[in-house]
């Protein structure tokens, strides 16, 4: 049984002990006068560091090929072990003609061609080895995945369009994808978002 104002859930749980520079673990009792209020999905961007979660981003491009549809997705790879929030998804006027473009999902299929993204926090480094993948792929004359979730226009004289439908939780072996609805037209995506672990409870419905 826990003490009182005690914090035994081990995500949490570390969030507390890093904060509070409490040296063993779990964290014991926090004084009643110093009161933990947990915001879901909204904590401060430093503190994803904390609990082992992480800030991520990357753009890709997906050349036009004639005939071929272009797909650029945002990967939680199997067997991870972390959950991956999409926070935005914005679209950049790659052929600088009016073009709409589906956001669709699967489960994790194949790609021509895959990549990590970079992490948005020099504690890690930004460097391209965060586990979260961007993919894409022009050798296919159809679009990839299960949609469209959502359709946006970018018209001709735009530079670009987000998404409006996100943010997108995507457990281990799960993936959004972007694509134009025609042939021939070269895909260039911006990705933004955050991980952090996952437990086996969190995959129970």
């Amino acid at each position: 049984m826990a003490l009182f104002n005690e914090t035994l859930a081990g995500r949490f749980n570390e969030v507390i002990r890093r904060l509070h520079q409490v040296k063993q673990t779990p964290a014991p009792q926090i004084s009643p006068e110093i009161f933990h209020g947990i915001i879901l999905e909204n904590d401060r961007p430093e503190y994803h560091s904390l609990h082992g979660g992480f800030l991520w981003a990357m753009r890709r491009v997906s050349g036009a090929v004639a005939l071929n549809f272009s797909n650029v997705g945002i990967r939680n790879p199997t067997g991870s072990g972390l959950l991956v929030v999409v926070e935005n998804i914005s679209v950049d006027n790659a052929g600088a003609v009016t073009q709409a473009y589906n956001l669709r999902t699967r489960a994790q299929g194949t790609f021509a061609s895959t990549a990590t993204s970079f992490f948005r926090d020099s504690r890690r480094g930004f460097g391209g080895n965060c586990p979260v993948l961007v993919c894409d792929d022009n050798t296919t004359t159809g679009a990839f995945g299960s949609g469209p979730l959502e359709t946006i226009t970018v018209l001709g004289g735009q530079s670009g369009e987000p998404f409006l439908s996100t943010p997108y939780v995507l457990t281990p072996g799960f993936e959004l994808i972007v694509a134009p609805n025609s042939v021939n037209q070269a895909c260039d995506v911006d990705w933004a978002g955050y991980a952090r672990p996952i437990t086996d409870e969190e995959l129970k419905s």
